[in-house]
């Protein structure tokens, strides 16, 4: 009897707690990494959008101070169509919403990454990058450092941690086929 209802009430403020049940807030250092949208004009480009998304959330998951969610999560949203940040944050469960754009023209890349606070609606970085194609890695790591920077400043304890790991290619051609094989 009073096991079982002392075992129940545990359980209970756990879900509480782990926020589970509605009234918490989500935590400070949590970013939604959203599908970059393909402005370049031509659908077989998509792929290349995604795919900067792909590694900008790969390389801020390697931060351990901050939260990145899980790419299933995200497209569970982005398919019911929200526009409206706020509601995508509060869905997701996310303080932060990091949105861009790609436009790719032969070998000239334009990037704009927005980074949101779920909170208060209002941009809290963003920024926009130029370079050419091979520069593609570095500007992937300078927005998820940009990126880092901005919510480490935001959250408690405000530590700036390198996001970026050794590894992957840096060769743009394999980046450029991993890319392609990867949106089938």
């Amino acid at each position: 009897g009073g096991g079982a209802a002392l075992l129940a009430g545990a359980a209970a403020l756990a879900v509480w707690k782990g926020g589970l049940i509605g009234g918490t807030d989500s935590p400070g250092n949590s970013v939604a990494v959203l599908p970059f949208r393909n402005l370049s004009g031509d659908p077989a480009q998509d792929f290349f959008a995604e795919g900067i998304a792909e590694q900008i959330r790969t390389t801020l998951s390697r931060n351990e101070k901050l939260l990145v969610l899980a790419p299933a999560s995200i497209a569970s949203v982005a398919k019911d169509g929200v526009e409206d940040l706020a509601a995508i944050a509060d869905k997701l469960g996310v303080a932060f919403l990091l949105g861009g754009s790609v436009r790719r023209s032969g070998d000239q890349l334009r990037i704009a990454a927005t980074l949101t606070d779920a909170k208060s609606g209002f941009s809290s970085w963003n920024e926009q990058f130029e370079k050419r194609l091979e520069d593609v890695f570095a500007v992937q790591d300078e927005i998820a450092d940009a990126v880092a920077a901005v919510m480490a400043a935001q959250t408690a304890g405000g530590e700036r941690s390198n996001s970026r790991e050794l590894g992957g290619t840096t060769s743009v051609r394999a980046y450029d086929a991993y890319l392609r094989g990867n949106a089938f």
